[in-house]
């Protein structure tokens, strides 16, 4: 070889070596070709309820060690958390609003109390009726005692994707291609849902047979993902994974001697079922792949209150695992590149529509009035929230919810409410029974029926029926002057009959029934939510009865003919053992012979209860006072007596023309039973009660102060309260009472 040869061979190895130099920094430089040479790494979690919590604390070490993940699926709470991942979520985002989530609430459907508008709270008027509604369809009883349809889990879904693009999305344009388990509860067969709504999906994914209602997407009937793929290993190597990080869920197998129900007895079958499908996954695990199992002795599938400590318990296991998942990891560079893709804020969008959907008749105009977001506003998610809370707290819908979606390349807001199929027309049953362990037993039994939307403004008609120790038969029409109005006109009849017990020093001196037939016509105005004010004419016949007793006491037929006019305000969160809220009441009548009366007077009332509660103690604050102008006859007159409400003596025997009473409650209550969708609260605690008594009947003597109290234990159920107490008045008058229902006399 001569020397010219020589030169060029150094020069082409030297020109190698430069472009090889060159092309190393290349690749340093460019991020797209070193992501082209890594590893696709699948990210892997498991279902299982509560214990699903600590994927959060398994993504806070991913983070911490640099390790980017290319594809996630996940199965019911591992979708959750997938999805919030794949959709940018920020971690620490994920963390608070799982830990600050009111998760008992959320996995109630049921609306509180005090946010129902007035006409819809149970036990208003002391109505003895539970809460429950049963309604005849197609010739089959439904009520919506079951399945929860998950009304409150959607505005979290909504702000943990609150990054995810309109709907519908194909899952593999996510910042994080995702893919999310469910299964066809008609085949048994397990459906991988890649496009569509994202929070539907998840929610499908997470829909426990028998807690929460089956959702229906493309024509499947879906339900949680666990009974068919619980660790959806499989799925993510589909997706093109080359190496898997599984996060695998494993619950404690209860013991024989706490398996003594049928609720832990079906928790322990979806126990076995999951861990059964989750081995078959678990076998196909490689030499690669790396598994992180927290210790999650102690926990179970239920516990959402103890989701700090999960989110801890899963942080610990993968840090155990720090030294295999740095084998993982890129450059500081390489990594914020990646989670500045990953966290990109959307841009604020523009609405640029609103389409409301509902299958309530008559409801557009009452809708409109209520969701104020409008074309050319900027996305408010969180008044999108408060606009879909008020429409559901309506109580006339199942489900209410928001969706961004794209049509026509525009991006706008539908919201679709779902109303209550069974609430067109329905029934409600209730039952009081009072014993006073001497004799004296009093029972009321009695039923309502409900006829909704029979006019396009939204009137409904309810009747009702009760026999027993206050015998009625009651209607009323109710008609808003248009729909969605706040006034209203309400005819109505009545025909009622009650037995009073009149007693002399704390002897019942007669029996006396007096038999009411009324028809009146209201015109009124509702004050928001709480309460209402009304004006009415009133016009009917009545009879006075004495079975027993003084002479003295009369007997006649009398008319009533009288004008009236009330208020009331009632935002208690229970009827019958409330801790917040307030229930004021007000009212007029005006009694005379031009409107066609038997008696000439005017009478006066007013009460109101307040509860103040610390912890779980409450004290229960009652004022009551009623006056009559010009003489009140005996049959016109107010009854008392009865628990809570001058507790040692026998309900109906305090008759007065005036009143002045004052009563302090205290009850604490204890540990609940059962869940948010079953449960029972006890309650121990007494009242102290005072009062002064005066009539305009000479044959009923006066009682100018008047001291009695009780004590009692209570239940509040789903269905009625339970009250078990001891009642005592002055001069050792005493009276036992077991109370099944609701006290109609306090």
């Amino acid at each position: 070889m001569n020397s010219t040869s020589k030169i060029l061979q150094q020069r082409a190895r030297r020109l190698l070596l430069i472009v090889g130099v060159l092309l190393l920094a290349t690749q340093e430089v460019n991020p797209s070709f070193a992501e082209a040479r890594r590893e696709k790494i699948g990210l892997v979690l498991a279902g299982g309820g509560a214990l699903g919590m600590a994927h959060v604390g398994v993504l806070k070490v991913l983070e911490e060690n640099r390790i980017p993940i290319s594809y996630v699926a996940g199965t019911s709470m591992g979708s959750i958390v997938g999805a919030a991942f794949a959709t940018g979520q920020r971690v620490d985002a994920m963390e608070r609003v799982l830990i600050e989530s009111n998760w008992d609430e959320i996995f109630s459907d049921g609306v509180n109390r005090d946010e129902l508008p007035y006409r819809s709270k149970s036990g208003r008027n002391r109505e003895i009726y539970g809460d429950t509604k049963i309604s005849l369809k197609d010739g089959k009883l439904v009520t919506p005692f079951g399945v929860v349809q998950g009304q409150r889990l959607l505005p979290v879904l909504q702000r943990l994707y609150e990054n995810a693009p309109p709907s519908p999305a194909d899952f593999n344009t996510f910042r994080i291609p995702l893919r999310v388990v469910a299964a066809d509860i008609e085949t048994g067969q397990a459906v991988v849902v890649s496009k569509g709504d994202v929070s539907t999906a998840v929610r499908a994914s997470m829909s426990v047979p028998g807690v929460f209602a089956p959702v229906e997407m493309d024509g499947r009937l879906l339900v949680d993902g666990g009974i068919t793929n619980n660790l959806p290993m499989d799925v993510v190597r589909e997706m093109g994974a080359d190496r898997l990080i599984v996060v695998e869920l494993n619950a404690e197998f209860q013991k024989r001697d706490t398996l003594s129900s049928p609720l832990a007895i079906g928790g322990q079958i979806i126990s076995l079922l999951l861990a059964q499908n989750s081995a078959i996954q678990k076998k196909t695990l490689t030499k690669k792949d790396i598994l992180i199992e927290p210790n999650l002795t102690g926990y179970t599938a239920v516990d959402f209150g103890r989701a700090k400590e999960l989110i801890a318990l899963g942080e610990e296991a993968a840090r155990k695992l720090v030294p295999q998942l740095k084998h993982l990891s890129v450059s500081e560079a390489e990594y914020a590149k990646f989670k500045a893709d990953r966290e990109a804020t959307t841009q604020e969008a523009t609405v640029e529509f609103v389409t409301i959907h509902s299958d309530k008749e008559g409801s557009k105009e009452f809708l409109d009035k209520i969701v104020t977001t409008k074309a050319g506003d900027t996305l408010d998610r969180n008044a999108l929230d408060e606009e879909v809370e008020r429409i559901y707290d309506t109580g006339d819908y199942s489900s209410v919810r928001y969706d961004v979606v794209e049509k026509d390349g525009k991006t706008g807001i539908e919201i679709n409410a779902k109303r209550k199929e069974w609430l067109d027309d329905y029934f409600r049953f209730g039952a009081t029974l009072q014993d006073d362990f001497k004799g004296e037993t009093n029972y009321t039994m009695g039923g309502a029926y409900r006829i909704n939307e029979i006019t396009p403004q939204g009137g409904w008609f309810q009747g009702e029926a009760l026999i027993g120790f206050s015998p009625k038969f009651a209607g009323e029409f109710y008609q808003p002057i248009y729909a969605g109005s706040d006034y209203f006109v309400s005819p109505r009849f009545d025909i009622s009959r009650q037995t009073l017990y009149p007693t002399e020093e704390q002897e019942i001196v007669a029996v006396y029934q007096r038999t009411q037939e009324l028809a009146g016509a209201g015109f009124g105005r509702r004050l928001g939510r709480s309460g209402e004010i009304i004006a009415e004419y009133r016009r009917g016949a009545g009879k006075a009865t004495r079975h027993i007793g003084d002479p003295d006491l009369p007997e006649t037929d009398f008319e009533i003919g009288e004008a009236a006019a009330s208020f009331i305000i009632d935002s208690q969160d229970n009827p019958d053992f409330p801790t917040t809220g307030i229930m004021s009441r007000g009212g007029y009548t005006y009694s005379q012979s031009d409107l066609g009366s038997s008696d000439n007077f005017q009478q006066f009332s007013a009460g109101m209860s307040k509860p103040f509660t610390s912890g779980r103690n409450t004290l229960l604050i009652n004022g009551d006072f009623g006056t009559t102008l010009g003489d009140l006859p005996l049959y016109r007159s107010w009854a008392f007596g009865g628990l809570f409400n001058f507790s040692g003596l026998t309900q109906n025997s305090l008759i007065a023309s005036d009143y002045r009473v004052g009563r302090i409650n205290f009850y604490r209550r204890f540990d609940e039973v059962g869940s948010a969708l079953l449960g029972l609260g006890f309650f121990a605690g007494g009242s102290v009660e005072y009062g002064s008594f005066y009539n305009d009947s000479s044959a009923i003597a006066d009682n100018p102060g008047l001291f009695g109290g009780s004590t009692f234990v209570g239940v509040d159920t789903p269905l009625v309260p339970i009250y078990l107490g001891l009642g005592v008045a002055e001069e050792g008058e005493r009276n036992f009472y077991f109370a099944l229902g609701r006290l109609t006399n306090r």
